[in-house]
């Protein structure tokens, strides 16, 4: 069993950087991800790698530093 078998995990910045990181070696360890970023583009080209290995996620295109884009987003 991979640590993050049947654990769902929210990942904001996925789109790029250590936010990408973190989703690839989470989505490795059996998570399921929910993916957030403000650039789409690049959060489509995360989705999209991660979806080809298997992985199961969900992706939500939001400007955290909106205080209504949290609980917008959960």
């Amino acid at each position: 069993m991979r640590r993050f078998d049947d654990k769902v995990v929210l990942i904001s910045g996925a789109a790029s950087g250590i936010g990408r990181a973190t989703a690839e070696r989470l989505a490795a360890e059996g998570a399921a991800l929910l993916c957030v970023d403000v650039q789409a583009k690049g959060l489509a080209e995360t989705v999209g790698a991660l979806g080809a290995t298997g992985a199961t996620v969900f992706s939500h295109v939001a400007d955290l530093a909106d205080p209504a884009a949290p609980p917008a987003t959960v």
